[in-house]
């Protein structure tokens, strides 16, 4: 499985720890969502924004246990997401890559590859809903190990940070476009 990670799995001590013969691709983002915390990471929906992400080869036989860590289908459901690789590729190196039917292409009027399929899990209304219930701020401790992964795949640390802070104080999310 393509697996699409923007939370905590974009640490590779993290992803082994879960999957140990995960083999990360590539970094790159996500086109038009904002990482947000529902206490833990998610995405929403957010038109001129990014959020960053690392694309991993995640072998059939650990998918289960990644189902596990992550709460599928609970607390995270699974969707079928366009990842923009950076630096950004050309369709032979994306099907090199990823392979052929994973390169997705743009149906307009130049018919480009903008990107590779892949699988990344998305909070469930039921979750979201459980965390307003409770007001539970999501733990600094979290933070910081988003913060150490996005370090670690040489990522924007402070666009985490403040993104944090800004959703903390109930304000809008930093712009951040790749």
């Amino acid at each position: 499985m393509l697996y699409i990670a923007y939370g905590s799995n974009i640490s590779e001590k993290r992803m082994h720890q879960r999957c140990p013969s995960a083999q990360l691709i590539t970094k790159g983002y996500l086109d038009d969502t904002v990482l947000c915390f529902h206490y833990y990471a998610d995405i929403e929906r957010a038109h001129d924004y990014v959020t960053p992400a690392i694309l991993w080869e995640i072998p059939e036989a650990e998918i289960i246990a990644l189902d596990r860590a992550e709460g599928f289908p609970k607390h995270y459901k699974k969707e079928q997401l366009v990842f923009i690789p950076e630096p950004q590729l050309s369709v032979e190196e994306m099907i090199a890559l990823a392979g052929a039917d994973n390169v997705h292409i743009a149906r307009d009027f130049m018919d480009v590859a903008n990107g590779i399929l892949g699988t990344a899990y998305v909070m469930t209304d039921w979750k979201k809903n459980e965390w307003k219930k409770h007001n539970q701020q999501t733990p600094i401790e979290y933070v910081e190990h988003l913060i150490a992964g996005y370090k670690e795949q040489c990522f924007d640390g402070w666009y985490l940070h403040n993104l944090w802070y800004a959703l903390y104080r109930g304000e809008k999310p930093p712009e951040h476009r790749a």
